[in-house]
């Protein structure tokens, strides 16, 4: 079992604590190492799969129920992920937070505006967002996540939306459930459904279905995910779309995000680490299907982020993740024990 080691010095870190049976399970990515016939195999599988599961599409895609998000697969983790897959919060115990802000430069027509928050804490998540459209009325979400640990490095997660449009007596509820699987070092996939049993007619929102997996064949230097969205309405304006994401790390601390998708979607992200947080920029553009393009800019908060700036003094950091074995233990007063 794999805990790292903190001193408990705020209200957050003593919950976490005496949630450590919940909270203490396993990492979002195990030990171990990828054979290179097994990457070459799982990236041709995922990437095929995704380019032949269905024709490109040419209708936007535009949600108010959830924000823009900075090319994020299914299986990311962070605060941000309780509106991607609700599951990967437990995955990660570690607390985090996260705040962006997002604008269209296009000044197109109903071009979003979008802040977003979010938090979490072992297997808890808590979010809000706030989007704005021209010619629109607003909508603000509250999200609220639970993780729970279902069978060895599985994990599933709930997600309830409180969706709050502008207006008198139109709120509602979304639901999402999600289930996260983390076999082994260099391979996981997830299976997510977003606005379970929701009414597109009433509410304007559509209930999507998403299976994504990622492979890491250089462990946290490079992450190649694909995933595929698939709407459950016959009225939705696309049946379903692919997507692919790359994320990079060149350097300790410097992050570089690339996606695209089969709406003509492109998105290019950088971030820059300086130990206990990002700082970070995404842009994503559409080609041909008029959505606006879109720019987020903000920051997370972690614990293990890496660093651009290399500090003078280190402190090593240990994680014991086996069992310390027990060793006998002689004394001249006491029996062996």
């Amino acid at each position: 079992m794999m805990k790292h080691l903190y001193k408990p010095n705020s209200i957050l870190s003593l919950v976490i604590a005496t949630m450590s049976p919940v909270v203490a399970g396993p990492r979002l990515w195990q030990k171990g190492s990828v054979p290179m016939g097994a990457c070459m195999l799982g990236s041709t599988l995922i990437l095929g799969a995704m380019a032949l599961a269905s024709s490109p599409a040419a209708a936007a895609e535009v949600r108010s129920e959830r924000p823009p998000t900075p090319a994020m697969s299914l299986e990311d983790a962070g605060a941000m992920s309780i509106w991607t897959n609700p599951a990967n919060l437990g995955f990660d115990p570690d607390p985090s937070s996260a705040f962006f802000y997002g604008w269209s430069p296009d000044g197109k027509e109903a071009a979003p505006r979008s802040f977003t928050f979010a938090g979490s804490g072992g297997p808890l998540g808590l979010g809000f967002v706030h989007q704005q459209r021209e010619g629109r009325p607003s909508w603000s979400t509250l999200t609220t996540n639970l993780a729970i640990p279902v069978a060895e490095n599985t994990q599933l997660g709930f997600n309830v939306g409180w969706q709050i449009p502008e207006g008198p007596d139109n709120n509602f509820a979304t639901f999402d459930l999600g289930w996260g699987w983390r076999p082994l070092s260099w391979w996981g996939m997830s299976l997510v459904g977003q606005n379970l049993g929701v009414s597109e007619r009433h509410t304007g929102i559509q209930e999507r279905f998403s299976v994504g997996s990622t492979l890491r064949p250089w462990g946290n230097s490079l992450e190649i995910s694909g995933a595929y969205h698939r709407y459950s309405s016959v009225d939705a304006p696309v049946a379903g779309y692919g997507e692919a994401i790359l994320k990079t790390f060149p350097i300790e601390g410097l992050g570089v995000r690339l996606s695209a998708d089969q709406l003509g979607t492109f998105g290019l992200g950088i971030e820059f680490g300086f130990g206990v947080g990002t700082l970070e920029g995404h842009m994503s553009r559409n080609q041909g299907n008029d959505l606006p393009s879109m720019v987020l800019v903000g920051t997370t908060a972690s614990p293990d982020t890496g660093s651009v700036f290399k500090a003078k003094r280190k402190v090593r950091h240990v994680v014991m993740d086996e069992r310390f074995p027990y060793q006998p233990v002689r004394n001249f007063f006491f029996r062996e024990g």
